[in-house]
C-alpha cells in the first residue's frame, strides 16, 4: 500500500473525530478503501449527527504474465449520506457512534486480458483467424447503485 495514503489516513482520522466535538459545521478529510475523502458533518444535537460525504479513486494496473497482457482499471466514487448517535455523553466513550445511511456507489471494476491468438472459454477456441486480430478477453464489474449502510466505531 501506498504509504502516502497510509500517513494521510493516521493524520486525518484524528482530525475528523475532534471535528465532530464542534457544534457547528465540520469539514473533514479521510482515506479508507473507498478512497481519498470530504466530509461534511453538522450536529443535530449532543447526541445525533448528520454527515455527507464523497469518496474517490482511480487506479490501472498493466502486467504481462506467460506472454499474456492483462489491463485493469479500478474506479471508485461514493457518495454517503448518514446519520450518527453518540449514545454515550460525556467521557471517553462520547467517541463511540453508531450510524445508519445510504451509500451510492458509482463503483467499477473493468479489465482486459490480451491472450494473443487463441483463447479458451467455456470449452470454445475464439481464435485470431475468426477476429482477424489477436484475441482479447474483457471484463466489467459493478455494484448495485444504492446501498444501506450502518456502522460502528
Amino acid at each position: 500500500m501506498n504509504k502516502a495514503i497510509i500517513a494521510l489516513t493516521l493524520a486525518t482520522s484524528v482530525g475528523l473525530s475532534q471535528a465532530q466535538a464542534s457544534d457547528e459545521w465540520a469539514v473533514g478529510t479521510s482515506a479508507s478503501t473507498l478512497g481519498l475523502g470530504l466530509e461534511i458533518t453538522k450536529p443535530i444535537n449532543n447526541q445525533f449527527n448528520m454527515r455527507f460525504g464523497v469518496n474517490k479513486y482511480a487506479d490501472t494496473l498493466s502486467s504481462e504474465v506467460n506472454q499474456v497482457q492483462y489491463d485493469a482499471t479500478v474506479s471508485l466514487q461514493t457518495i454517503a449520506f448518514n446519520t450518527d448517535w453518540h449514545p454515550f455523553i460525556g467521557g471517553f466513550t462520547h467517541g463511540l457512534r453508531l450510524t445508519g445511511g445510504l451509500m451510492i456507489n458509482n463503483n467499477e471494476i473493468s479489465g482486459t486480458a490480451i491472450p494473443g491468438k487463441e483463447v479458451i472459454i467455456g470449452g470454445h477456441d475464439y481464435t485470431s483467424e475468426l477476429t482477424g486480430k489477436d484475441v482479447s478477453v474483457n471484463s466489467k464489474i459493478g455494484f448495485k447503485k444504492i446501498a444501506p449502510y450502518l456502522g460502528f466505531g
